[in-house]
């Protein structure tokens, strides 16, 4: 990148423009710096003329004696020796007015070339400061909408946010951070979540007299609809399949997908979560609040993910889910059935003094590193058909208390590994050779 100064402004120039920014600067250094023409030179050039002509006549008369027609072709002949020294002169002079005509030429388009380069640096730079002003200007009244009294301009406000992050990239982890902001406001939804989450926002009376509960000036209901609106924000642009990437019906916003967002929802309260066939990268859950149910189907977490203190309403939905990097679920309260079907735990996974009062599902699931459940409770089925353990972690299940005998039918641990902690009643098959083993009931 370079720089070209005009006065004041100081201009960035790129691509073809710099290119003929520097290509100018390069012909100017390679050419001899300009001198004048000195005056002394002109008057070697006449005695020149003058020396030739003379020293000619004199020799030739010499030679041609006292003959007159002779002395005659001397004078002739010396004159015209001393013309074509002139005409050498003056040849010289038309040369050097050529190449003074020829620099000036490009001395003209150097400047005509950086000029052109100035004036569109100049000009992109403007367009530049103007686009970011007014993504400013469109984040300041965005974000100011958000926290307006009246339901619907908030909801406004979070579809300018929207439609800001799908035209400028740079400002896409920004909008998700500000968005998990508005989702980890307190709230407190309705009674009947499920039935009124689909009813669309209804602009009301903002001076109105209202009998039902009011969230922070506003219906309770319309504030729900502003949530379950942000939740499909976040699910339309974490979206990895093309059957999530849906147009929504309130916005018109296609889908469109934002890599490598950070997802902090610490203490929210989330109402019908739904990140299925999504894709984050860090998440953080700790706290969070689910009422109704939690779908996490096929989602992949490519960063740390964190649900501890978490407590899921209804069922939490895992089944396929992919965590590349280490996932605590620690002191979480499932109320409902937890499903992790064929879930996949890439590094450790623990559940320390988790509470499943519901179905706990992990048939299918693979652990390559640690999975620890000390300390959990199962009030329900408790499913480990065919689960893996096929890394180098251990699995620990001391303390564990369960209502009904857990079934780990078809389950493989990585053999030996004498430091296993399995539940009573189940251990690896003895005699199992090294590599993969059986677990079996003792």
């Amino acid at each position: 990148m370079a720089t070209a100064e005009a006065g004041p402004v100081t201009v960035t120039v790129t691509g073809g423009e710099r290119n003929a920014f520097v290509s100018g600067q390069v012909d100017r250094d390679e050419r001899a710096p300009l001198q004048t023409m000195p005056w002394w030179v002109a008057v070697i050039g006449a005695a020149a003329v003058a020396v030739s002509a003379t020293a000619t006549t004199l020799w030739l008369l010499s030679i041609a004696g006292h003959d007159a027609s002779l002395r005659i072709e001397a004078i002739k002949i010396g004159l015209s020796v001393g013309a074509g020294t002139g005409g050498a002169v003056a040849l010289l002079l038309a040369v050097r007015r050529q190449w003074l005509s020829e620099r000036t030429q490009a001395h003209a388009e150097d400047v005509a070339r950086i000029t052109h380069a100035h004036a569109e640096a100049v000009a992109r730079d403007n367009a530049y400061d103007a686009t970011q002003r007014r993504v400013t200007e469109l984040y300041g009244k965005a974000v100011e909408q958000l926290g307006h009294a009246n339901a619907p301009v908030r909801l406004g406000g979070l579809y300018s946010l929207e439609r800001l992050a799908q035209d400028h990239s740079e400002h896409r982890q920004t909008v998700v951070d500000v968005v998990c902001a508005y989702l980890r406001m307190p709230f407190n939804p309705p009674l009947s979540v499920p039935a009124e989450s689909q009813k669309p926002l209804v602009d009301k009376d903002v001076g109105s007299s209202s009998a039902e509960t009011r969230h922070g000036g506003s219906d309770v209901r319309e504030e729900l609809q502003v949530r379950l609106a942000a939740q499909r924000m976040l699910a339309r642009h974490l979206a990895l399949s093309d059957d999530r990437s849906i147009v929504d019906q309130h916005a018109n916003i296609s889908g469109i997908y934002w890599d490598g967002m950070r997802i902090d929802l610490n203490g929210a309260h989330l109402v019908e979560f739904d990140l299925a066939q999504c894709r984050l990268g860090h998440a953080d859950f700790r706290y969070a609040q689910f009422s109704g149910g939690a779908i996490f189907t096929e989602a992949q977490f490519d960063g740390d993910v964190m649900f501890d203190g978490a407590q899921f309403g209804r069922y939490a939905m895992f089944a396929e889910a992919q965590f590349d990097r280490c996932v605590t679920f620690d002191g979480v309260r499932f109320h409902g059935d937890a499903i992790f079907i064929e879930a996949r735990f890439d590094e450790d996974a623990t559940f320390v003094d988790t509470q499943f009062n519901g179905d706990a599902i992990f048939s299918g699931a693979n652990f390559s590193k640690h999975a620890g459940f000390g300390k959990a409770r199962f009030g329900k089925d408790v499913k480990f058909v065919s689960a893996k353990f096929d890394g180098g972690g251990l699995a620990w299940f001391d303390g564990v208390e369960f209502s009904t005998r857990p079934d780990f039918t078809g389950a493989l641990a990585r053999h030996p590994g004498d430091r296993h902690s399995w539940p009573d009643g189940w251990h690896i098959h003895p005699g199992s050779p090294s590599g993969m083993a059986p677990l079996v009931r003792q």
